[in-house]
């Protein structure tokens, strides 16, 4: 069932990609697909600041805001706690499907608990290899994230990733295409401009 449920989100999130244009309603609906289709507890999607190395969410479902205040910031410049933080910190897949034992988590234990969350995976989001952010999913049982599932997120961010380098490359070819109108606009002024010269 809980294959089922999240092969639904990952179904989902592959036509939202085929049918969005922009990464933010790309990113609002993988969060809520995960929670209302997917069958987890809570989901969010955080871009990654390389210079300061804080983690902003930029798109959450479930009792999130009551956690993001809790944690206040996520940065992978200090302590990691967090599944995120240890997840781009280390550029690496976390896993964890008993949270209340992990070691690395100790210090939001309570939050944790607090929240429902059992069980976790996070995974880094890239662009031309790039790490760019994080999908964090947590769900409320433990050992939830079993061989199946884990696969079923991993080639989620995979195709997530594969949206934002064509995201990418969009706003690029966007963006080279004004400069030459720009560039074109300003030889005709100048052309205009020597022919009035020209004949004046």
């Amino acid at each position: 069932q809980r294959i089922n449920l999240l092969y639904r989100a990952l179904s989902e999130t592959n036509d939202a990609i085929v049918h969005l244009v922009g990464q933010d309603d790309l990113f609002r609906t993988v969060s809520r697909t995960a929670v209302e289709l997917g069958g987890l507890t809570m989901a969010w999607v955080g871009l990654l600041d390389a210079d300061s190395g804080e983690i902003k969410p930029v798109a959450s479902s479930g009792p999130c805001d009551k956690w993001f205040t809790a944690m206040r910031t996520f940065n992978i410049n200090g302590p990691r706690r967090t599944p995120v933080e240890i997840a781009l910190g280390g550029d690496c897949i976390y896993v964890c499907n008993d949270l209340s034992n992990d070691p690395a988590l100790k210090p939001i234990q309570h939050e944790l608990i607090d929240a429902g969350l059992r069980s976790a995976i996070s995974c880094p989001l890239h662009v031309d290899a790039r790490i760019v952010g994080a999908m964090t999913f947590f769900a409320g049982d433990t050992d939830y994230f079993d061989d199946a599932l884990r696969e079923l997120v991993i080639e989620m961010a995979s195709n997530v990733s594969f949206a934002l380098a064509n995201f990418a490359m969009e706003r690029k070819r966007r963006i080279a295409e004004e400069k030459l109108r720009q560039s074109d606009e300003a030889h005709r002024l100048t052309s205009r401009a020597v022919e009035a010269s020209a004949n004046g």
